[in-house]
């Protein structure tokens, strides 16, 4: 499972056939089901719910297949979500995480040496990096979160040094990789998220945190030479930004459409799966949100919002306060405060056939089985 969704986001190889990967959901969701008793979270049943009532209450064009979409969202959520609570179900998520992350940790790896090497081309179709992905906002976010990844690693007990080298080597091409791709968004999302993990890391420590952020800026400074070479994407983005006379202009307009679309229906949204504004092909159905938190607001409502938002709160509430494990806590937190950051530019969270919303709505399942066990795995 954790192959056929990775693959669907590789430049090179042939795109995962649909009925494969949601095969393989189908097998998996049969078998957390019938290996364990289960129990269902309120929330998700609450926001599945909403988005069944959006359907119902609005009339939505048929180019954007809404029951279709919603059934492929329902069987993602009922897989990797919060959703469904039970021994096997649990260590299905814990593998898909697992297997997921070591993908993630080598598409960074190659993307950067196929860019110093130039081995293979690592651009897409408008000559922006995207190593091996499919496109530079896929390839940020993943660098991001691999970078959050090895920054945990390194921390990790018992790590032999050979291995930490290892892992500080893979954490700076990370960093090179998420520069290179240009997101502002996932930029700042996995800084954040870093901080976060050394916030909680070093809660009570101070003065080792703060030698900790010392020496990260001392070795940035000392190899600005280098990095600030592979800027040029970020730069450019800033300079016609201003031009524009906002930072943000890239976005704006799209959030403008979700605010719209909001105060059109604010309690229970224009309708999953559906788009008034921006741009919109008709022949596909495929609409660009721009924005989950918008697109969750505009399509389902506050009483779709409302059980999402009350799903994140707790689990930020519980992971920052947490003290029985507190590396995996402090990972799971980073992981949680770069998708709250990447969600204002990136609208996937309700869009069941992309990667990123296969990779969040795992982690939040993630999160629920930290919560109920204090047991995951990373890598």
């Amino acid at each position: 499972m954790a192959l056929a969704a990775v693959n669907s986001i590789i430049s090179f190889t042939p795109a995962t056939p649909q009925f494969i990967y949601y095969g393989f959901m189908l097998i998996l969701l049969f078998l957390g089901i019938s290996k364990s008793n289960n129990r269902i979270s309120f929330l998700i049943i609450w926001l599945l719910i909403a988005s069944g009532i959006s359907l119902a209450l609005n009339d939505i064009a048929e180019y954007y297949n809404p029951l279709g979409r919603f059934l492929v969202f329902l069987l993602g959520i009922l897989v990797l979500s919060p959703m469904l609570r039970g021994t096997y179900i649990n260590q299905i998520k814990i593998h898909l995480f697992k297997y997921t992350n070591i993908f993630l940790l080598l598409i960074t790896f190659l993307s950067f040496l196929g860019k110093i090497t130039a081995a293979y081309s690592v651009y897409d179709y408008a000559s922006l990096f995207s190593g091996i992905t499919t496109g530079s906002m896929i390839m940020a976010p993943i660098a991001g979160v691999s970078l959050l990844i090895c920054c945990w690693k390194i921390y990790e007990d018992n790590i032999h040094k050979r291995t930490k080298y290892y892992f500080i080597i893979l954490a700076t091409t990370s960093l090179f990789c998420l520069i290179l791709a240009g997101s502002r968004a996932a930029l700042m999302g996995a800084l954040l998220a870093v901080l976060f993990l050394f916030m909680k890391l070093f809660r009570g420590r101070l003065t080792k945190m703060v030698q900790v952020l010392v020496f990260i800026l001392f070795v940035l400074a000392v190899t600005s030479p280098i990095w600030l070479s592979y800027t040029e994407t970020l730069t450019t983005k800033m300079e016609f930004a201003e031009s524009q006379g906002d930072q943000f202009s890239s976005r704006a307009d799209l959030w403008d459409y979700r605010i719209q679309e909001f105060t059109e229906s604010p309690v229970f949204g224009i309708g999953f799966a559906n788009s008034h504004y921006g741009l919109i092909d008709t022949a596909t159905g495929n609409v660009e949100p721009g924005t989950s938190w918008g697109a969750i607001l505009a399509m389902v409502g506050l009483l779709g919002a409302m059980p999402f938002l009350i799903l994140i709160f707790r689990f930020l509430f519980h992971l920052y306060f947490d003290k029985i494990n507190k590396l995996n806590s402090a990972f799971l937190l980073g992981i949680l405060i770069f998708f709250i950051v990447h969600w204002f530019a990136e609208g996937y969270m309700l869009a069941a056939g992309s990667f990123l919303f296969f990779y969040a709505w795992l982690s939040l399942g993630v999160m629920q089985v930290y919560k109920d066990t204090k047991k995951i795995v990373v890598l």
